[in-house]
């Protein structure tokens, strides 16, 4: 069972961490029981989730440019079940290499941390994303959407991109490698999930 006062612990930890406050490290678990238990993140980012991907349904409903028609105009249910599918394939694979590149970079010792961080700020920015989407829904416009997503998008970056910092002790040039490496990777697993839930459509249209 979820423990929400830990999760707000360790959620403002890494709020510290990632705008590197001298006591972060205090504030966080950093424990091996601390890196299992970021693990109730998935948990927690899951509603935020849902939340985005509805609004983006919606926004994209409206849009005559939609690049995936076949997910929007897809059932509902079949739709939120590739989401949840490509979600959960994307957040592993993007952990993946996140740990892969710490060993790359000799900072195996730091993966924990690097776990810790990932895990939690996905809450963060899954949280926000969906606050921004859900205004663009309220606006009603699907160009408005990009003006909404912007800043949310610069405010995920720079979160990720201090707790990337801080956890693997990583200089410029190698923790921007490390954020490619995620993105890109992350990246391609949903694409891969999608594709493959529009094939299916396609299959038994």
């Amino acid at each position: 069972m979820i423990d929400f006062d830990y999760a707000a612990r360790q959620l403002a930890g890494v709020w510290k961490m990632a705008w590197n406050r001298p006591d972060w490290t205090m504030s966080l678990d950093r424990s091996v029981d601390g890196v299992f238990r970021s693990f109730w993140a998935v948990a927690l980012a899951a509603p935020f989730a849902l939340a985005e991907f509805v609004s983006l349904r919606r926004i994209l409903s409206r849009d005559r440019d939609n690049p995936i028609p076949q997910l929007v105009e897809a059932p509902l249910g079949y739709a939120v079940a590739v989401e949840a599918v490509a979600y959960l394939l994307g957040w592993s694979a993007g952990l993946a290499a996140l740990v892969m590149a710490a060993r790359a970079l000799g900072a195996s010792r730091r993966a924990g941390d690097a776990i810790i961080g990932f895990n939690w700020v996905q809450v963060m920015t899954a949280a926000a994303q969906a606050a921004m989407l859900a205004l663009a829904v309220i606006a009603g416009d699907s160009d408005a959407s990009i003006l909404f997503r912007l800043p949310i998008a610069v405010f995920a970056i720079a979160l990720i991109w201090g707790v990337l910092r801080r956890s693997l002790g990583a200089g410029v040039a190698a923790t921007i490698a490390v954020f490619l490496m995620i993105v890109v990777v992350g990246g391609v697993a949903r694409l891969a999930i999608e594709l493959a839930a529009i094939a299916v459509l396609h299959a038994f249209a």
